[in-house]
């Protein structure tokens, strides 16, 4: 893949081609797109870093580079969110090349070039084209030489990230020192502000009910709903009303020796001839023959050592499965008669000799049980298909009580169910869109769902209400409560910190809790182990139920134990990721703060 697709796709090369691949092209998605179709980009310079301009051509580049990017999903981006983006990305990278010249880092003319002509965008036909390069240069307002420039200060910028990343690495001793910090453990002394026990401990008036009442009414609606008797049919509800004849029996197993013919599979030994050698081959294949006879289990061993078809002989000689049809007539008329493990006659086709083994044999032919239960099936398929179009063509006029009656069958009755529910359960039923109280004592169906027809009546339809305070009262004084438990939890907070501090005894205390302890939430106890024993102070935090843990600092224990040169090595590479990525944003921030931009 071309540096240019690799930037069309959001990719960054790496290793020789981070040269090319990291920060340069976005070339042929800008013909035509943020550049603009008329007009020339020369002398429109856009901003400045360190007194190095920066030209429209070269934002254009990062802009449309950047919106790619950040339009994967086709979502509309503020033009603002990507310019800032863009100015943010060239500073820095301008920034990176203006420190890599210093450092000694360069790049020679032969190598820019080479860069260059790495890029198979600029290719027609597999050679590179020097009309669409300079085309390209004139839509970006560039001349060779400012588009080699460019390149360059992208390369040479990059060389320098790479170093800096490859000779960033923490020592063993930091390493150790990070692993003893993660396996101390901390005493604590703490304090739960139970929310919902806060709550229990308000008081609520009648007026504050009824005023929260009016005041959010549309909390409390009784969705739609509807109630409605069913009925579920499938070929099952049938089967035991249905009788099946001796004579039926003996039709369906001559119909399905008539419709489906066993299945034989063959192997052969094959002897080729021509009109010199057709003495010796006959010769050869009777001597076979005669040994079959004797150790027909050798069949495989022979195919190997004797077979002339170079496609079958590494398969045991295996040509497949016939039904009496397939094979030459010779061999048919040889295989009607032979069973597992038969060995044929010589047969001679012209040109080769062939002896037959039969291998395998299908059996399509069923018990009376099964010849019994697939005409049951089949008639009750056909009992029930007779009874859905009745029902289809009738279910205007026809009442579902009648079908109950005609069946022997009794409704299912569903009452005051949500409407919500009843369509979630019944998605692609064609009469919810027009669901009302007209729908009331019609039917509807039959509709197939998961392999089951169903026919509805529709009984009761009740729109949306509200409910009445007395339904939700006991919900309104809970959310009260909990309110004004919410607005004093300042003040709770502040009272059971000076109390944590003036007497602690009286709180729960736990000694060398461990990070990886299931006695409290993770959220608080990260927040413990990221205090410092100097703080001397009580801390609070929420977790995520909303409650509150107001704790105090007792005691940090180190670790004393030894951390092995395993665990060192196990955890190498993250922290040292970790380390290089706080010294190359160390580095971006301290080029930042030395810089002047314009």
């Amino acid at each position: 893949m071309s540096a240019l697709s690799n930037i069309r796709n959001g990719l960054n090369s790496s290793g020789s081609s981070i040269i090319v691949g990291i920060l340069i092209f976005g070339l042929v998605a800008t013909f035509g797109g943020f550049i603009g179709s008329s007009g020339s980009l020369i002398g429109n310079d856009i901003f400045s870093v360190n007194g190095k301009s920066i030209s429209q051509g070269e934002y254009s580049l990062e802009y449309n580079r950047i919106y790619n990017l950040l339009n994967e999903d086709q979502n509309e981006i503020d033009p603002n969110f990507i310019d800032q983006l863009t100015r943010e990305s060239i500073t820095y990278k301008e920034l990176n090349y203006q420190s890599a010249i210093r450092a000694g880092f360069n790049l020679s003319e032969q190598e820019i070039n080479k860069n260059i002509k790495l890029d198979q965008s600029f290719y027609v036909d597999g050679k590179f084209d020097v009309d669409l390069y300079r085309g390209f240069l004139s839509r970006l307002g560039m001349t060779p030489t400012d588009f080699k420039e460019f390149v360059k200060s992208r390369s040479v910028g990059a060389n320098l990230t790479n170093f800096i990343e490859k000779s960033s690495f923490l020592p063993n001793f930091y390493l150790r020192d990070f692993l003893n910090s993660t396996k101390q453990s901390r005493d604590i002394t703490f304090v739960k502000v139970d929310l919902e026990d806060e709550a229990q401990k308000e008081n609520v008036l009648s007026d504050e009910i009824d005023k929260f009442y009016q005041n959010n009414k549309y909390q409390f609606i009784e969705p739609k709903k509807i109630s409605y008797n069913y009925l579920s049919l499938n070929s099952e509800f049938f089967i035991d009303d249905i009788e099946i004849s001796d004579q039926e029996i003996n039709e369906e197993k001559e119909a399905l020796k008539e419709a489906f013919k066993s299945q034989k599979r063959i192997s052969h030994i094959e002897i080729s001839y021509d009109e010199n050698s057709k003495q010796d081959a006959l010769l050869k294949a009777k001597e076979l023959n005669e040994e079959l006879s004797i150790s027909p289990n050798k069949f495989n061993l022979l195919v190997q050592n004797f077979s002339s078809d170079l496609g079958t002989k590494n398969i045991e000689g295996d040509l497949g499965f016939t039904d009496g049809s397939f094979f030459p007539e010779e061999f048919e008329s040889e295989i009607k008669f032979m069973e597992i493990g038969d060995i044929s006659k010589v047969i001679d086709l012209g040109n080769s000799l062939h002896i037959l083994k039969l291998t395998e044999k299908t059996n399509n032919s069923l018990s009376e049980k099964e010849l019994k239960e697939k005409i049951t099936l089949a008639k009750a398929n056909d009992k029930l298909n007779e009874i859905l179009l009745s029902i289809e063509d009738s279910i205007e006029d026809i009442s579902l009580d009648d079908i109950y009656s005609d069946l022997n069958l009794s409704p299912e009755t569903v009452t005051s169910e949500s409407l919500e529910l009843f369509i979630n359960k019944y998605s692609d039923l064609d009469f919810l869109d027009d669901l009302d109280q007209n729908s009331l004592s019609r039917s509807f169906g039959p509709y197939d769902i998961n392999g089951e027809y169903f026919i509805f009546k529709i009984l009761n339809y009740e729109n949306e209400t509200f409910k009445i305070l007395e339904e939700v009262k006991s919900d309104i004084i809970s959310e009260i409560k909990l309110t004004k438990a919410k607005s004093r939890l300042k003040e709770t907070i502040k009272i059971k910190k000076k109390e944590l501090l003036s007497n602690p005894s009286k709180f729960t205390s736990y000694a060398e809790l461990q990070r990886g302890n299931s006695l409290l939430p993770i959220e608080v106890t990260n927040k413990i182990f990221l205090s410092s024993e100097e703080a001397n102070d009580a801390i609070s935090i929420e977790a995520r139920d909303g409650d509150i843990y107001i704790f105090k600092l007792d005691q940090v224990n180190r670790f004393k134990g030894i951390t092995s040169n395993e665990e060192i090595e196990a955890s190498k590479d993250y922290l040292d990721n970790i380390y290089k990525r706080i010294v190359l944003d160390s580095y971006n921030e301290s080029l930042r703060d030395m810089s002047g931009l314009n």
